[in-house]
């Protein structure tokens, strides 16, 4: 990277060697050649680190894409990642909303069928903060969901984890991976 720069700096911005390019590169990837080419010059442990990063990233991102058949690619209608991510998008839409652990409290059940407490409470903190179980179709598919968005986000791709979040009815999940 420093290389490139030193032989006429970053192709994706016009303001290293004053001279227009005519075909720069999207604004994310033209900010990141120049923070890992300032973490390079400035601080060599943060850039071998951002590399290391990098490299695992890329290699969950190369098992999620063995294991969907070759689908996991740069364009359909999914947004950067396509439509389809294999084994991790198996999920239907508001699979994980909590609707029997509802309709079990709405009925006046106290145990899960599991012999564990029912949670009384709904909210996303409910079951951990009064120490008690979801119904066990919900905890499945809950336990499901964070398998896929850790493989997800293991691999990168921290936009399509946020979607498949969104699409499996936990929008808040969503909010808590993105800041907002």
């Amino acid at each position: 990277i420093m290389a490139r720069q030193r032989g006429g700096g970053d192709p994706s911005s016009q303001y290293d060697t004053g001279v227009m390019n005519p075909a720069p590169l999207p604004a994310p990837l033209s900010a990141r050649i120049r923070m890992a080419a300032r973490d390079e010059e400035n601080n060599p442990v943060t850039f071998r680190l951002n590399r290391v990063v990098a490299w695992l990233e890329g290699t969950a991102r190369a098992q999620l894409q063995r294991e969907s058949g070759g689908m996991l690619g740069n364009g359909g209608g999914g947004g950067v990642f396509g439509d389809s991510l294999g084994a991790v998008d198996d999920f239907a839409t508001n699979e994980c909303v909590w609707r029997e652990t509802g309709n079990a409290l709405n009925a006046s059940a106290t145990t899960d069928g599991r012999g564990a407490t029912l949670t009384k409470h709904l909210d996303p903190d409910g079951p951990t903060r009064t120490a008690s179980a979801l119904h066990p179709t919900n905890a499945d598919s809950e336990e499901r969901l964070c398998a896929a968005v850790w493989r997800l986000v293991r691999g990168g791709m921290v936009d399509a984890a946020r979607d498949l979040c969104v699409r499996a009815g936990q929008p808040w999940r969503a909010a808590s991976l993105g800041g907002a």
